[in-house]
């Protein structure tokens, strides 16, 4: 099954832009928490999809749509603000 150019330069298939659309959805609704990736991939109902759902939550930090941080050996991820350009308007980051 043939990709979109959008996913082919970013690197990533249709199940794991799925993915990312509801991760990003999720964080953007929980603004001041940060969760583990059990607690999304509980909270997104993703219980059988572990890998697709791992490779969307690092590519949306590797974009910058989330942030990541490491909290005594466990790995926490949240909302990531898009930053504003020089003109102050918003720098699209991400897909």
């Amino acid at each position: 099954m043939p990709i979109t150019r959008k996913q082919f330069e970013i690197g990533i298939d249709p199940k794991i832009e799925e993915w990312m659309e509801k991760i990003r959805a999720f964080l953007s609704e929980h603004k001041d928490e940060a969760f583990n990736a059990n607690e999304l991939l509980e909270a997104l109902h993703g219980r059988n999809e572990p890998k697709d759902f791992l490779a969307a939550v690092e590519k949306l930090v590797e974009l910058g749509a989330a942030e990541k941080k490491i909290i005594r050996g466990t790995d926490y991820y949240s909302y990531r603000e898009q930053p504003k350009g020089k003109n102050g308007g918003i720098v699209v980051v991400g897909w």
